[in-house]
């Protein structure tokens, strides 16, 4: 498990200019810049949750931050892994 399983999630509605599907293709990116992408998605997933780990506790350090309230909410259930 890459993140904590007992998450619960918090539905919110989108803001109206949001996609409903994301779906990028990137065989335009291959064919016209000769990109291929070199991560695996699971390491990419491990990259990103240590980098928002160590963005909390940065700012969990100053704790008069005015993104610590917000990013307290958002990080502390993966940071609590």
């Amino acid at each position: 498990n890459l993140i904590n399983p007992d998450l619960q999630f918090v539905y919110k509605p989108l803001p109206e200019d949001d996609p409903t599907k994301r779906r990028p293709v990137i065989e335009k990116a291959k064919k016209e810049l000769s990109w291929q992408p070199h991560i695996s998605l699971e390491k990419g997933l491990k990259k990103t949750i240590k980098y928002f780990k160590n963005l909390y506790s940065k700012i969990a350090a100053n704790s008069e931050n005015h993104l610590f309230n917000f990013l307290n909410k958002f990080c502390k259930r993966i940071y609590e892994q």
